[in-house]
């Protein structure tokens, strides 16, 4: 850093000094050079220096579905507002329900992120650089979600279906240089890594007493009773991270068996818990190899790098049958 600062410094220096004894034409010439020459250095300096997300997130069909020429039923979406904040959200359409991958599609990419968007702004969070207390944060997440069961409540009358045919879980996570907004309805996973580079959860996925049981968003039941729990926590669920993060991650529960410990039985007493603890060895190798692809003097295709890893980058993932969806995000 110090090495290009001197680089910068020492070229205006000389830029200074041939400056005068010139003429008007040469003095335009090189004062262009010149100004290309110190972008291209602050370009380094903010590529190498000043901390910032990198985000990557891809949803791909499971084998499953190929099989049974059923289209992907998973969706996502983030963005990037102003002083690092932004937005990523992570949908999975019920394989139920048949018109599921076109709830997700709208619940993912247009309809959360509207509601949300408008609540950031609204409340002015970036500007105050200001996490809500969790009080606020479950109120005022839970009023979106419901403008989203609303929404697609709309669909499916325009479009002359069942509510439940569109039905997806959905998980939302507003992320910062200060800390994370986290909520969800259904499953799936997310986790976050601290400034000492310990991971853990950030959700509890909500879980019936049948094996892939959940909650969706199109469920009336949670629109209706206020105090609603599954899995001992509330539907939907709002936490907020008041720490700061050097990594989150959010992702279906196609992905789930692959990146964490969730499904451990006791050899002594037979009986099944759930750890929901992500896999830092899983998650770290990742944080690397996005680091130095950001980093890298030469172009690099990460949203492709980063399809390709979900489709095959494990046999995991080269063999999982269920759609697969993972957003991951580094500050650095």
């Amino acid at each position: 850093m110090k090495k290009i600062l001197f680089i910068i410094t020492q070229s205006f220096t000389l830029f200074k000094e041939k400056l005068l004894p010139m003429n008007n034409r040469k003095r335009k010439k090189l004062d262009k050079k010149n100004k290309e020459l110190a972008i291209e250095k602050m370009s380094i300096i903010n590529k190498f220096s000043f901390p910032k997300w990198i985000v990557v997130g891809e949803s791909v069909i499971g084998k499953s579905h190929i099989n049974s020429n059923i289209p992907c039923q998973d969706n996502n979406f983030n963005t990037f507002f102003e002083k690092n904040w932004g937005i990523a959200i992570v949908c999975d359409g019920a394989g139920s329900a048949k018109n599921s991958d076109k709830g997700a599609e709208f619940s993912a990419k247009r309809a959360l992120p509207l509601c949300f968007e408008e609540l950031i702004k609204k409340e002015k969070w970036i500007e105050k650089n200001q996490l809500p207390t969790p009080d606020e944060w479950q109120h005022k997440a839970t009023t979106e979600f419901k403008k989203t069961f609303e929404a697609l409540s709309n669909v499916a009358i325009e479009n002359n279906i069942e509510l439940s045919n569109l039905a997806c879980t959905a998980i939302v996570v507003i992320f910062s240089p200060i800390g994370l907004l986290v909520a969800h309805i259904g499953d799936g996973r997310a986790g976050f890594r601290n400034e000492q580079g310990k991971w853990s959860s950030i959700i509890t996925p909500h879980k019936g007493e049948e094996a892939n049981q959940t909650i969706f968003l199109t469920s009336n039941i949670w629109y209706k009773e206020p105090n609603l729990k599954m899995s001992e926590v509330s539907v939907p669920e709002c936490r907020v991270i008041d720490e700061k993060p050097t990594a989150f991650v959010l992702m279906s529960d196609g992905c789930e068996q692959h990146s964490f410990e969730c499904s451990i039985i006791d050899p002594n007493t037979g009986k099944w818990s759930d750890p929901n603890q992500p896999y830092d060895k899983f998650f770290n190798p990742l944080i690397d190899t996005l680091h130095k692809m950001a980093t890298s003097p030469t172009t690099v295709d990460m949203q492709e790098s980063w399809k390709t890893f979900l489709e095959r980058g494990t046999e995991g993932l080269s063999n999982e049958s269920d759609d697969k969806t993972m957003i991951l995000g580094i500050f650095q």
